[in-house]
């Protein structure tokens, strides 16, 4: 697809959006920052295949979780305006490879709390902790889990001349559920799994979660559900996120909701 239809940007009953795979060639983000209640948009595997992307002033007024993972065309987003995104509180950017620094008017998101970025370059990384580092003063969490050296390889990002990370130890709902609901409750089935296992693996995804390619990218195995203890190995960290979890008090019984 050369671009998104333009009667995309009138669905504003469109809550969250994952694109995977999508091609479009040109910019995508003139179309997604109009729909008003957006919440969560992610961007995976080159959904886009555009060099730059722009958002204007007024843009994803209701964004509050954008991830972009695996576009390897990326490589410069253009200057943030005042008042775009304006309540953004978690961004996600990982293995984009080609995309440098941060854009000017980074400053101008002021409500985001959580910036990760996974799989950068070493000179995207350099420039945040010198040049950089102004645009992200305001952000109360900034994790850099690794980049990618001049050879090519994962490195991890840490002021010391090593940094290990044992283990791994995830809480969470299905965004990052690696088999929990499915060993407690009922198995997944079709398309789940089809496209990175080739069969349902408990996870709430036809692919790989976020939290695969993190323990990926750490060198470690993917984490197994605490709630699929038998016989399963520990020594790597655990998993603790389930579908269906929440950090508030459902309203409505597991018996109304079976969750």
């Amino acid at each position: 697809m050369r671009r998104l239809p333009k009667w995309f940007s009138s669905l504003d009953c469109l809550h969250t959006l994952f694109l995977f795979k999508t091609f479009p060639g040109e910019d995508p983000f003139p179309v997604l920052e109009k729909p008003q209640n957006l919440a969560i948009l992610t961007l995976a595997s080159s959904a886009f295949t555009s060099k730059d992307i722009k958002c204007t002033s007024g843009g994803f007024p209701k964004l509050k979780l954008l991830r972009v993972l695996n576009n390897y065309n990326w490589a410069r987003w253009m200057p943030i305006e005042e008042g775009t995104m304006p309540v953004l509180q978690y961004l996600l950017i990982a293995n984009c490879p080609r995309l440098t620094r941060l854009p000017d008017g980074f400053h101008h998101l002021t409500a985001l709390q959580d910036l990760t970025l996974a799989c950068t370059s070493a000179y995207f990384s350099d420039r945040l902790h010198e040049d950089d580092r102004w645009k992200v003063s305001h952000i109360r969490d900034v994790s850099i889990i690794s980049q990618i050296s001049a050879k090519g390889q994962n490195v991890t990002d840490s002021p010391s001349s090593s940094c290990d990370f044992p283990a791994i130890y995830n809480f969470g709902d299905s965004n990052s559920d690696t088999g929990g609901i499915a060993a407690a409750f009922f198995p997944m089935a079709a398309p789940c799994g089809e496209t990175s296992f080739h069969r349902p693996v408990g996870r709430a995804s036809d692919g790989r979660l976020i939290i695969d390619f993190i323990a990926d990218n750490l060198g470690l195995p993917f984490l197994s559900p605490y709630l699929d203890s038998v016989g399963t190995n520990f020594q790597h960290g655990a998993n603790l996120a389930t579908g269906g979890a929440t950090i508030r008090r459902p309203n409505e019984s597991w018996f109304q909701t079976g969750v």
